[in-house]
């Protein structure tokens, strides 16, 4: 009889405790800037919705929100704010899981929020958990009410005992409802980046993406805008403008539904990129910035613009020197007296700051053209037999500062870095590695890697601390796909690991030597994007700005 007493409570409390998770009191989410609001609803079911991103509303007009669709149970019809695959949603998802027992099926809902108000911005963390698997994402929304600019990503932590399996995990999930939608985004190459494109999105998926690996917004750009009902005006209109935060693959999707809405994803490319998390580790997305404009798209850029020289740009509000880079005028042919002829000339019109680009370095295997040399960063003895400090001297003596190029995440066959480290090249194990101008790529997943790419600028910076800007350079991307130090089943982590390691050289040089300006170059504009942009004071967008190139 006490058995039997106790196995009804049990099925009362648990019968109980089943109901209180599936029907619960619906929870309004505000995330609100000077002008916009993005309001997002846990609803009865735990379900976080999207319900509204655009003009602040008034109490009226979220209720309207709210309660629009109300009778619609069809879960395939939520605004998931942050979707997973495996719990009905036949459209994009933002996150597939393959589960430590082989299931792809993963549920999220909502477990509560927090609210972090700062000084310029106030940040949002909204946590969903799976009820099956030990799975929790915290959604984030940094919002800067001055700026109209709002900040989202995701931090997806596996809190199993065993192994879990991340296929997509993106940084942001969006939904929007209109009769038509535009699309302009940028496309290029080399000396002709960011050519504008304007186009209307129709039924199906649009990606817009790259698996270069680095260079990322040389032929594809991060940044796009979406108007409402008619091509984006420059002072009218409904425009949403978004830029991903990431300097490596990524993909932007755009789909257009069986509802005519718009679902748009954004992130790290998952194309070989699954990430393996073991018990109690997290993975951390990266940034997506979003702005909204009732008054076209001239607010948007308008918005970007005074964001990140608040918040992004290293010094964003200090004026830049004016520079005279020697490439154009000498390429990898000059002696001392070139480059000092190309200074007493330009202290005559108002020239700043004079940088020496390639060709300064390397002396087994000296930097005359491009097939030598990189990854040996010492000054070449026949062009330069009185060394750096001698140009440092002269630049000052004409009033002018001194900066120096360098290319540290790349290396030539032909270099005493390569014949000392093979094993720190990206390679394809087994295959004749593939050449792209003579070079190839430093693997910056390593941290030993990471350690020579850091030593040797600031080796340079340290030695010459009169030099007072490093223009830094990428001349390539990724074909040889491969790292001698990630394990077997982790090198589809290379393409996160290598940026993430390049942030982390960047960071340290820029604590060691905070007053060294620093410009990220790429072969002209291919990393323009807003994950470079804390580490560097500005970019050269583009090797078209000079007239050796069409």
């Amino acid at each position: 009889m006490k058995k039997l007493l106790l196995f009804t409570i049990t099925l009362l409390f648990f019968n109980q405790t089943t109901t209180q998770a599936q029907k619960r009191n619906p929870e309004l989410i505000q995330i609100q800037t000077a002008n916009t609001e993005l309001l997002l609803l846990a609803d009865e079911n735990g379900k976080l919705q999207i319900k509204h991103y655009g003009a602040k509303l008034n109490q009226s007009g979220q209720l309207l929100y709210v309660n629009q669709r109300k009778k619609d149970k069809d879960r395939k019809f939520f605004e998931e704010a942050y979707p997973a695959f495996g719990n009905g949603n036949i459209n994009l998802h933002a996150l597939t899981v393959n589960h430590a027992d082989g299931s792809w099926a993963t549920d999220l809902k909502y477990a509560g929020h927090s609210v972090n108000k700062g000084k310029h911005s106030t940040q949002t963390t909204i946590t969903l958990r799976d009820e099956i698997y030990p799975v929790e994402v915290k959604v984030h929304y940094k919002a800067y009410p001055e700026d109209d600019i709002i900040e989202q990503w995701a931090e997806i932590t596996n809190n199993g005992k065993k192994e879990v399996n991340l296929a997509q995990a993106a940084s942001s999930f969006l939904t929007l409802k209109s009769d038509k939608f535009y699309l302009t985004h940028f496309k290029g190459a080399h000396a002709g980046e960011m050519q504008w494109v304007e186009e209307p999105l129709t039924s199906g998926t649009k990606n817009i993406q790259t698996i270069k690996g680095l260079r990322t917004s040389q032929a594809e750009s991060t940044c796009f805008l979406v108007s409402l009902e008619n091509k984006a005006q420059e002072e009218s209109g409904e425009v949403y403008g978004g830029a991903l935060a990431w300097s490596g693959n990524f993909q932007l999707s755009f789909q257009i539904d069986e509802r005519d809405y718009l679902n748009i994803r954004t992130g790290i490319n998952p194309y070989v990129s699954n990430i393996r998390l073991q018990k109690k580790q997290s993975f951390t997305t990266p940034k997506m910035l979003w702005s909204y404009s009732c008054s076209g798209k001239g607010q948007i850029s308008r918005n970007f613009h005074r964001w990140a020289r608040k918040h992004a740009l290293r010094a964003g509000n200090e004026e830049r020197p004016v520079v005279l880079n020697s490439w154009e005028g000498a390429y990898f042919d000059f002696s001392e007296k070139t480059l000092t002829d190309m200074m007493d000339d330009a202290s005559k019109f108002g020239v700043e700051m004079f940088v020496l680009d390639d060709g300064w370095f390397g002396n087994k295997y000296p930097r005359n053209n491009d097939d030598a040399g990189l990854g040996d960063w010492q000054a070449n003895q026949s062009k330069l037999p009185r060394g750096l400090n001698h140009l440092i001297d002269h630049a000052e003596s004409k009033g002018l500062k001194f900066g120096l190029w360098v290319e540290p995440e790349m290396v030539n066959p032909q270099s005493e870095l390569a014949e000392k480290h093979p094993e720190w090249i990206v390679q394809r194990p087994g295959r004749k590695p593939l050449l792209l101008r003579h070079q190839l790529t430093l693997d910056l997943t390593n941290p030993k890697v990471q350690d020579f790419v850091f030593q040797s600028v600031d080796e340079l910076l340290s030695k010459h601390p009169r030099i007072a800007y490093v223009k830094w350079d990428a001349n390539r991307h990724i074909e040889n796909f491969g790292s001698k130090h990630l394990s077997k089943n982790k090198q589809s982590h290379f393409w996160t690991e290598y940026i993430r390691g390049l942030y982390k050289v960047y960071e340290k040089l820029m604590h060691k030597h905070p007053k060294v300006i620093m410009q990220v170059c790429s072969s002209g504009g291919g990393r323009v994007d807003y994950g470079s942009l804390p580490y560097h004071h500005e970019f050269w967008a583009s090797d078209n700005s000079v007239s050796t190139w069409p």
